[in-house]
């Protein structure tokens, strides 16, 4: 099951909002991330905590496509550019 999320990405490396992008209940979940559309002039990054990190605030860069073993991500872009709307795709 996928889904797409859209985002804002700050400019210029600065950090958009936080959102939850993937919220599941069991032991064997995870999901992955990739960009989907990109209105932004620049390149995305992606940083994201989960699980016991999501209250504790220790955001790390996520490479697109590894797997995330957890039941709660949070995800939060920002461009290489300008700034503006990101849409993901979590699967």
């Amino acid at each position: 099951m996928s889904k797409l999320v859209n985002m804002i990405a700050g400019p210029f490396n600065v950090w958009g909002a936080e959102k939850e992008v993937y919220s599941v209940f069991g032991s064997n979940t995870g999901c992955k991330m990739s960009v989907f559309e990109n209105n932004t002039n620049g390149n995305i990054r992606i940083q994201v905590r989960h699980n016991t990190d999501v209250s504790s605030g220790d955001w790390y860069e996520y490479n697109e496509g590894n797997f995330i073993k957890a039941q709660v991500v949070h995800c939060r872009l920002a461009s290489t550019s300008t700034g503006g709307s990101v849409v993901l795709k979590i699967e």
